[in-house]
């Protein structure tokens, strides 16, 4: 048995030099240096993440949902990193301790407190509850549900790989002052 704590961050030499070129179009990112390992899955990945981005989604209610996410999954890396981006679309430290917190959040609006309810039951094994789905079918038509459902989707991905892999923090976070985890 090993006492290695995480994968080592893969270096450039792993990568080649075609990837690492890649890389440096997005904030220094230590998944970035790991998905790099897989060049097909490294651009679907990005491309998913650049759709969600631009999906037109309020980015507080976007960032409320990922936090919680990366909170129901104990993913340090994605608090580290979303937190940030979180604060930098003008989501309030009053608001994060709301989606940090281990019990159902329902001091944010209805529409915050409906999203992370969703996130919550469907990162818990879905399918959403009766009650829940209902609410979720009132709220939105459905290709708004369909994107509240592929930013739930994604970030289960993602913090899944981040805690599998057990990715190490960077020394601070590339994504201080930036709106989005691709610059």
């Amino acid at each position: 048995m090993s006492d290695v704590s995480e994968f080592p961050v893969p270096i450039d030499d792993e990568i080649g030099p075609a990837m690492v070129t890649e890389l440096s179009r997005f904030p220094a990112l230590n998944i970035q240096r790991y998905l790099a390992l897989e060049p097909e899955c490294f651009d679907g990945w990005n491309r998913w993440l650049h759709g969600i981005y631009e999906m037109g989604l309020d980015p507080k209610l976007r960032e409320l949902v990922i936090c919680r996410i990366g909170s129901r999954a104990h993913s340090e890396y994605e608090l580290f990193q979303h937190t940030a981006v979180a604060r930098t679309v003008g989501v309030t430290d009053q608001e994060l301790t709301a989606v940090l917190a281990p019990g159902p959040v329902t001091s944010l609006s209805s529409e915050a407190n409906l999203l992370c309810r969703v996130a919550d039951e469907m990162n818990a094994g879905g399918p959403l509850a009766d009650d829940t789905f209902a609410e979720f079918v009132a709220a939105y038509p459905t290709r708004e549900a369909v994107q509240w459902m592929l930013v739930v989707a994604h970030w289960a991905a993602v913090v899944r790989m981040l805690n599998g892999l057990r990715v190490p923090l960077e020394a601070r976070t590339p994504l201080g002052g930036e709106a989005s985890p691709l610059g």
